[in-house]
């Protein structure tokens, strides 16, 4: 065989092998489309619009995504719930999310909580994910319950999972064996329960149940067994105000040891298909970064000119960064991760001036980054049809909840 030869079937051999294919340098919508055929990750930061009263961006892109692609997990759910798409949640009691040894404390994943229970306490509860008929979601299929909680070296605490029909008469379908949380030492182990394909015209429920303590759990996922391709949609961060220097600047409160635990969740689940991982990060912002204070910006170029445009896009480059130092610091390629940056759309007539300088800047950086995408929402809705989707006729930031679908559905038929 020639050496030309075997570099062009160098990803064949590979995969009969049952290898991963090496990632290859590509944009965030050269990524997207290979959903028609692996997994891919959607990861999303963003303002007020992102989880705007349990729907937002997080909820349409979830939808017109997964109606392209299909679903092939949930999002990664902690105690404290980033996610809010209607066809499936988080619902967690009111048990410690504080209090816990530094020793597990220090492996929740950034941003999700956690739920603790002292070696005094035990809980009945029924928390967890549940997912209603209406999702993208199979509930027919084959499916894998995630799930990850922390190990004691002392005390011996248990905990059982459980799988019950999400809605009256609350039927208990699987119950999962009993499990010791003491291993001997301070941990966070990964465990998972499967359900058998099945006709099912109900809801789902994939509940934490018995709790004895000492107990930590950490986080949860639903993933679908049969499908090899399709998106996963998370909300990484979506807090009201945040420009996106509050957006870099919240995040990068985590050192690179916990952003690993979190991509490496999403990793998890492409690399067990043998498939090279693909996450796509998508960051929509310009709103208030408007009226940002704080200097300098936080990448590089160190701006003093807290709302110029100069500082709009350093501030996307230090998220970048910090997402491709996680990436070099566990020794994962970071071509397994591209970006889609998406400015805010028009929010007035004629467009504000600063949200046009915001978008041409941005749009100039993403054009010079081999693993960057950029979407220009101004060209995608004209004023006049924009005035259409605001909440109650209110022009703000904020979209009415169909509004979401109509432009998460806008984007993805644009790539």
């Amino acid at each position: 065989m020639s050496l030309s030869s075997l570099i062009r079937d160098l990803p064949f051999v590979l995969r009969r092998q049952g290898y991963p294919t090496p990632a290859r340098t590509l944009t965030a919508f050269e990524a997207l489309r290979l959903a028609s055929r692996q997994r891919v990750d959607f990861v999303m930061v963003g303002d007020n619009n992102q989880l705007r009263d349990n729907h937002g961006l997080d909820w349409g892109f979830t939808e017109a995504l997964t109606a392209r692609f299909g679903m092939f997990a949930t999002p990664i759910y902690g105690s404290y719930v980033q996610g809010s798409y209607t066809g499936y949640g988080g619902s967690w009691s009111t048990a410690a999310t504080s209090g816990a040894p530094s020793e597990l404390a220090a492996l929740v994943l950034p941003n999700h909580g956690y739920r603790h229970l002292t070696n005094v306490q035990s809980e009945t509860a029924n928390v967890g994910i549940s997912i209603n008929t209406a999702s993208q979601f199979n509930v027919n299929a084959n499916i894998r319950c995630h799930f990850n909680y922390g190990t004691y070296p002392g005390d011996s605490g248990t905990m059982q999972l459980r799988i019950r029909r999400e809605e009256s008469p609350w039927t208990q379908i699987l119950l999962a064996d009993e499990i010791s949380t003491n291993a001997g030492a301070y941990g966070r182990q990964h465990g998972y329960f499967d359900l058998a394909a099945a006709a099912r015209d109900y809801p789902l429920g994939f509940k934490w149940n018995a709790l004895v303590g000492p107990v930590m759990c950490y986080d949860m996922r639903v993933e679908d067994l049969d499908l090899d391709h399709g998106v996963s949609v998370h909300t990484m961060l979506g807090n009201s105000g945040y420009s996106m220097y509050d957006c870099v600047d919240a995040l990068d409160a985590y050192d690179t040891d916990a952003w690993g635990l979190y991509f490496g969740e999403m990793r998890r689940l492409q690399l067990a298909k043998g498939q090279s991982p693909r996450i796509v990060l998508c960051a929509c912002f310009g709103y208030h970064d408007r009226s940002e204070p704080s200097v300098p910006s936080l990448g590089w170029r160190k701006s003093m000119n807290a709302d110029s445009p100069e500082a709009f896009v350093d501030n996307h480059e230090a998220l970048l960064k910090l997402v491709d130092d996680t990436f070099v610091a566990n020794g994962w390629p970071t071509d397994e991760v591209s970006f889609l940056i998406m400015p805010t759309y028009r929010v007035s007539t004629p467009d504000d001036v600063d949200l046009v300088a915001y978008r041409e800047a941005v749009e100039d950086f993403a054009g010079a980054h081999p693993r960057c995408s950029f979407i220009n929402l101004a060209d995608l809705f004209a004023q006049t049809e924009m005035d259409a989707l605001y909440n109650g006729g209110d022009t703000s930031v904020l979209l009415n909840s169909a509004a979401y679908e109509t432009l998460a559905g806008r984007v993805v038929e644009n790539f």
